[in-house]
């Protein structure tokens, strides 16, 4: 079974204390954009 993923949002970037400066670097360092996953317990 996929995992959902969970948008990237300005609003969730936000709720992690990054600027769009640090997001972008991020992106840069990874060679793609970053990804949540919701995980059950």
């Amino acid at each position: 079974m996929k995992a959902e993923t969970q948008p990237i949002t300005k609003d969730l970037i936000a709720q992690h204390g990054l600027s769009d400066e640090e997001y972008q670097k991020i992106v840069e360092i990874l060679g793609r954009e970053p990804n949540l996953t919701a995980r059950e317990l």
